[in-house]
């Protein structure tokens, strides 16, 4: 029998998230849920907990939220898209009945929305069964007159786990948590580096179910799978076809990518935090354990809301210069305030550079109707070859 590739291992837990996390629980362990990709997941496994991300599902059931929820806060007041929809709908279903505790980050205001629509939604239908929360506060400015404010919200989310877990968080614990996330980053930086190489032998697809594995896997078991999963790249043909750049919207599933990729192009790089931006190296000094985690929680930005404005167009359009692509795809969800800012600056300035972009705004989460995206992307992708001639020219 053929073994099964380190791809197609990390597809499977693309595809069964919750797996690891309900194997974890029936061996007596703790799940701390949490949400976006600001909270220091260090101080979870310090506290001898696994972290595990949530993320939504397309073909979720949303009705429980429009009965439990939307009633006491109508979803055109909190700005909430389909995405954060679905993640709601799981924690009111018990469809997360594992995640013993869940950390809700200051963030985009529909993330951060659910730590007061959860609590409400708890007062008001006593039969809901749900995890106890942690609101975890951030100063988004990264000007050091606000740092001592964000080493408060480390504080409080360690003092947090200490109560939840009974057990001492300790420096040592903080330490080696560290290290294994660190070791976690790199390999992920790793695998974005052998996206962008020329030509890539990595799909965007397989690197996307990696990178949400680094969110619901115990590090050591990433950390197998995926240095696996580099050494099968070194073997790997070389993938022809136009090298595609991401933006927009949080994609944490795989079928944007996915249709791009039957379609022959590859997706070699995206800004999205569901994408490579989970393996950025944000500042870790030399210290005390905490105070290299408050300094890097300080330094990193909520989602993907820097400061400034200009900052975050800047990071987007960085990162498709670098990766060398021949042109962009901006999908943006319906409803996705935080996007519908900053896309149509990062859409004029690739422009600008002569990188074509299909900017797709206010579409479905679910990216459906599949044909008709298909159809959209392969009038775009069409164009590829004329481009790189007058490149060349």
């Amino acid at each position: 029998m053929t073994e099964p590739s380190p791809s197609s291992a990390f597809r499977r837990a693309y595809l069964d998230r919750s797996a690891a996390a309900r194997a974890w629980k029936a061996q007596g362990g703790t799940v701390v849920g949490y949400l976006c990709d600001n909270v220091p997941i260090e101080l979870i496994l310090a506290a001898g907990c696994l972290p595990f991300r949530l993320s939504g599902t397309p073909d979720a059931d949303l009705q429980i939220v429009s009965d439990r929820v939307d009633a006491l806060y109508p979803p055109d007041l909190t700005g909430r898209p389909a995405f954060a929809a679905s993640i709601l709908s799981q924690i009111l279903s018990g469809a997360l009945d594992f995640v013993d505790y869940l950390i809700i980050p200051h963030n985009r205001h529909a993330i951060q929305a659910m730590y007061r629509e959860l609590i409400e939604a708890a007062d008001e239908w006593p039969d809901l069964k749900l995890p106890e929360l942690h609101y975890m506060d951030k100063a988004w400015s990264p000007l050091s007159d606000v740092s001592g404010f964000n080493r408060n919200a480390v504080e409080a989310l360690r003092d947090t786990l200490e109560r939840w877990t009974g057990r001492a968080v300790d420096d040592e614990a903080i330490a080696s948590a560290i290290d294994d996330v660190k070791k976690t980053r790199a390999l992920v930086r790793q695998i974005s580096a052998a996206r962008v190489e020329q030509p890539t032998s990595v799909s965007g697809t397989a690197a996307l179910w990696a990178y949400a594995a680094s969110n619901c896997l115990p590090p050591r078991q990433f950390h197998d799978a995926a240095q696996a999963m580099l050494d099968e790249a070194v073997d790997l043909p070389p993938r022809e076809g136009p090298r595609l750049f991401v933006g927009g919207s949080p994609f944490d599933h795989d079928r944007l990518y996915a249709i791009i990729e039957s379609l022959g192009a590859n997706v070699v790089a995206e800004d999205h935090c569901w994408g490579a931006r989970l393996g950025d190296a944000y500042a870790l000094p030399q210290g005390a354990p905490l105070d290299r985690l408050a300094a890097r929680f300080h330094e990193a930005p909520a989602c993907s809301i820097r400061f400034s404005f200009e900052a975050t167009v800047s990071a987007s359009v960085e990162r498709a210069i670098a990766a060398k692509v021949d042109a962009a795809i901006f999908y943006v969800f319906a409803g996705d305030s935080a996007q519908s800012w900053e896309t149509p600056d990062e859409v004029a300035q690739l422009r600008a550079l002569g990188i074509p972009v299909l900017h797709l705004a206010e579409q479905s989460y679910d990216c459906s109707p599949a044909e008709d995206f298909r159809q959209k992307i392969a009038e775009f992708l069409a164009a590829f070859p004329a481009h790189r001639a007058m490149q060349s020219s």
